[in-house]
């Protein structure tokens, strides 16, 4: 999927930050609902390697508020 938004709408690889959200729906109750911040290695402009780091609620939060001002 991230090589795709690079093409599509000619971003910078390097400079992409994806977020993943996993719904309360979709995962098991204890857990609930829960956010991943991806890096990604990037060969040229082809994806080529994904980390998942899990996101705290307050990280997310904070990521929000900064995207909002």
């Amino acid at each position: 999927m991230a090589t795709e938004l690079v093409k599509q709408y000619q971003l910078k690889p390097q400079r992409l930050q994806l977020i993943e959200r996993y719904p309360e729906a979709t995962r098991p109750q204890a857990y609930g609902e829960s956010y991943y911040l991806v890096t990604i290695t990037w060969v040229g402009k082809q994806a080529s390697k994904a980390i998942r780091h899990r996101l705290l609620l307050f990280e997310i939060k904070e990521i929000l508020m900064a995207i909002k001002s």
